[in-house]
């Protein structure tokens, strides 16, 4: 339900306010007061119409029509300098043509069914039956479920095309599997393969393992081989082995005889530097002491 209508600038209203009650309201006036444009500011927000600027009011400045419902909602229509748009509680819709924008028709509920001009003829009175009918049902809603049981029949129809669509592709299918009647023994006899190939890789392994031992011991056969001929060699090695103990038992003896010549000659070093120091000293004394004692005159 409107509750309230806001008009500025349109035709003969400068800036009005009307406000609505539950029941039949009446809008009274002397002629050309504005009644009559009060009906045609709704009509305008409702359907956009009329187009163009003719409705604009010659005080100048922007055409404001703002609808109040008894749900909470503002639907304004705005046409000023550089503006055309409706504005539904504070979102702004712009660039919608010559059309009413489908929010504001699911917000306002409203047609040209729902207004009546000043001059247009009793309402239902004058149409005809068809049109009449058509808009009973839409008021009604009957139209809606005309259209829900239109829909819901061709979605009956829809459905029962894909179910024999779907049947057929189905029995296809089936046909197709048949095929496939031996998948199992297939199936038992890759298994049993995948079995056989796990033991080739095993054996395959053990005779890489037997291959590398036969390697080494081929290698230690041959180290073998070079080594027959060591026990001749031990026993011609028996002689220098004996030789070489007697010659390391002169070299020891060698050595001690080395360390008592050496020895011996630091001997008589010592004994040389012992006789030279006496020799210095017998001269020193000689030096010292007269030839003859002063005491008894013998020599000395």
């Amino acid at each position: 339900m409107i509750t309230k209508v806001e008009i500025e600038n349109y035709q003969s209203h400068k800036k009005s306010v009307f406000i609505f009650v539950p029941g039949v309201n009446v809008i009274i006036g002397e002629s050309d007061s504005g009644k009559s444009a009060a009906l045609r500011a709704i009509y305008w927000v409702a359907s956009n119409r009329p187009l163009g600027d003719g409705f604009r009011s010659e005080w100048g400045g922007g055409t404001r029509v703002a609808v109040h419902t008894s749900e909470g909602n503002v639907i304004e229509r705005i046409k000023a300098a550089g503006r055309n748009e409706y504005i539904i509680n504070g979102s702004t819709i712009r660039a919608f043509g010559s059309e009413v924008p489908e929010q504001v028709l699911e917000v306002l509920k409203l047609d040209e069914a729902s207004i009546q001009s000043q001059m247009d003829l009793p309402f239902l009175l004058a149409t005809s039956p068809g049109e009449t009918a058509k808009l009973l049902n839409k008021a009604a809603s009957i139209d809606d479920i005309d259209l829900a049981i239109s829909n819901l029949k061709s979605a009956y129809t829809k459905l029962g095309n894909s179910i024999k669509f779907n049947e057929g592709e189905l029995q296809e299918d089936e046909e197709e599997l048949k095929q496939y009647d031996d998948i199992l023994e297939i199936e038992g006899k890759l298994q049993q393969l995948e079995g056989l190939e796990g033991q080739k890789r095993e054996k395959q392994e053990s005779l890489s393992k037997l291959k590398v031992l036969i390697t080494n011991i081929e290698n230690i056969e041959a180290e073998l081989q070079k080594t027959k001929h060591v026990p001749a060699l031990l026993k011609k090695y028996a002689p220098l082995q004996n030789k070489h103990r007697s010659l390391e038992k002169k070299r020891q003896t060698l050595s001690q005889l080395d360390r008592l010549v050496g020895g011996y000659e630091k001997a008589q070093t010592a004994l040389r530097s012992i006789q030279t120091r006496q020799e210095g000293l017998e001269k020193e004394f000689r030096e010292i002491c007269p030839e003859e004692c002063p005491l008894c005159g013998s020599p000395m």
